[in-house]
């Protein structure tokens, strides 16, 4: 599964995302409320929940198109390849 539209920068530092194949990428809520989509680093600061998971977060790598494939926290789903 993608995450679409795929997201160019860090919602919290602003670091972007157009890097090397492997580079994560994290959709979490945050302990203030809001989701948002944050690189590893500001995930570990803002993450409301230690885990990943269905109402708590995915993990996504990016791939050599560009596009953003979910690695972790997904429900019921085969998540190793497209």
């Amino acid at each position: 599964m993608f995450y679409i539209p795929t997201p160019e920068r860090c919602d919290n530092c602003g670091l972007s995302f157009k890097k090397a194949h492997g580079t994560p990428m994290f959709d979490a809520a945050t302990k203030r409320g809001p989701w948002g989509c944050f690189c590893e680093d500001c995930y570990k600061q803002v993450r409301k929940f230690d885990d990943l998971g269905v109402g708590k977060g995915q993990r996504y790598e990016r791939r050599d198109d560009g596009r953003f494939w979910i690695t972790e926290g997904a429900a019921g789903l085969d998540v190793k390849d497209a």
